[in-house]
């Protein structure tokens, strides 16, 4: 597979750019972001994924590596294929669409040419227990707390309650049971 490819853009398309590497030219689809930070003659790195088909092979650019990650796991999905999965890199970040994602949000992937309410729903479904653990750890909680956030939106708190509950909680308390009480005494607090 290739993984990475280092060269000078050569030529852009509306969704695509060619990448000279040592003399080859690499035809990559790309979202929108990544095709809007691009110029002829700029050398750069993409992360890349080759799509294979009966009836061709397409490859993928990415800025990083965590993008490449997450468009991998969204065209694992059924009814998710490669072009729409670039659009759902297009439509917010990359962590504004997995903070969608973790809190079971799917009207922002319904905004994607190609993915209707129930597509998005089933997104949404595969991946959000992936997702909640790593969203919590970029917002300074643990992966752990991700059943602490689901313990008290199950009392009726919002969402954003449990998450500034989660974030308060210190690092330096462990066990559930005692991070679910601090979590509770906090939001007791507010």
């Amino acid at each position: 597979m290739i993984a990475i490819l280092r060269g000078k853009v050569i030529q852009l398309g509306e969704k695509t750019a060619i990448l000279d590497v040592q003399g080859v030219g690499y035809e990559l689809f790309l979202s929108p972001n990544v095709r809007a930070s691009l110029n002829v003659d700029q050398d750069i790195t993409l992360h890349t994924y080759l799509n294979v088909r009966e009836d061709a092979m397409e490859l993928y650019g990415f800025q990083s590596a965590a993008e490449r990650s997450f468009f991998k796991q969204l065209i694992s999905i059924s009814g998710v294929g490669p072009k729409s999965a670039l659009g759902v890199l297009a439509v917010a970040s990359l962590d504004e669409v997995k903070r969608a994602v973790a809190s079971g949000d799917a009207s922002m992937l319904t905004k994607v040419a190609g993915i209707g309410r129930k597509t998005a729903e089933r997104i949404v479904v595969e991946l959000k227990e992936k997702l909640v653990g790593e969203v919590l750890e970029s917002q300074g909680a643990t992966a752990g707390d991700s059943g602490i956030l689901e313990a008290l939106q199950g009392l009726g708190y919002s969402l954003m309650e449990a998450r500034e509950a989660v974030r308060g909680i210190p690092a330096t308390i462990e066990g559930f049971d005692e991070r679910l009480k601090v979590a509770l005494k906090m939001i007791g607090k507010s």
